[in-house]
């Protein structure tokens, strides 16, 4: 067992798609076919972190409204310690919703090696609107890791490619940001986005190893609310 899945088993304490064609995404950028290669057991796994990941924004979104507290908190200790009532928050939560619940959006299950080697799922640099999970993403020990590593992956789809690096969370602590703000904005990192809605829930801070993804391309995207 590799150290990275090791170390997850000890700090974790936690509809088939088989034709190959061409598919129009959400952000109408596909380039590629449909080359899906998962087996059943695999799709059941994605489907499920797919599920989950949308259960957990949709509640994310309907606390940030209600201004509970707990949300509110993370919002302010995550992102932006003025927060009052930041609609661009909810612009990037509403895009990755959709992103989690669109039935056209190519879900690739990669081969061992290569750009897997290592990842647990990544988005492809040349087609940033599909998600490619990789065989290590299947060993996690539970559905929360899995759900995790999808909403990350989501955020990424949805435009959160780091302007300067991407870094990972050496644990999910609600109090402070997973990433060094003096590296670029922090809505442009993806892993803040699945640590904000572990901890906008009612999720405990806790220790975690990082949850891998293939390297971004640096590229800033402007948010305007909507």
């Amino acid at each position: 067992m590799r150290p990275l899945l090791a170390a997850l088993c000890l700090l974790l304490a936690s509809s088939s798609f088989a034709d190959d064609v061409v598919v129009k995404r959400w952000r109408g950028k596909s380039k590629i076919k449909n080359a899906f290669n998962c087996d059943p057991d695999q799709w059941t796994a994605i489907h499920k972190s797919l599920d989950a990941g949308k259960e957990r924004i949709v509640e994310t979104r309907r606390r940030l409204a209600a201004k509970d507290a707990t949300a509110v908190a993370a919002a302010r200790a995550l992102f932006y310690p003025d927060y009052q009532d930041k609609m661009a928050m909810d612009v990037w939560l509403k895009d990755i919703d959709r992103v989690l619940g669109d039935a056209n959006l190519p879900k690739r299950c990669g081969a061992a090696g290569g750009r897997c080697k290592d990842v647990l799922a990544r988005v492809p640099r040349d087609d940033e609107d599909q998600i490619v999970f990789c065989p290590d993403f299947f060993k996690l020990p539970t559905d929360e890791a899995r759900t995790r590593v999808t909403v990350h992956e989501a955020a990424h789809v949805a435009g959160a490619i780091p302007e300067v690096r991407e870094v990972y969370c050496p644990g999910y602590f609600c109090d402070s940001p997973c990433a060094d703000q003096s590296i670029g904005s922090p809505e442009y990192n993806a892993e803040n986005w699945s640590q904000f809605a572990h901890c906008a829930v009612g999720g405990k801070s806790e220790t975690i190893l990082d949850i891998k993804a293939g390297p971004q391309r640096p590229k800033k995207k402007k948010k305007t609310a909507h």
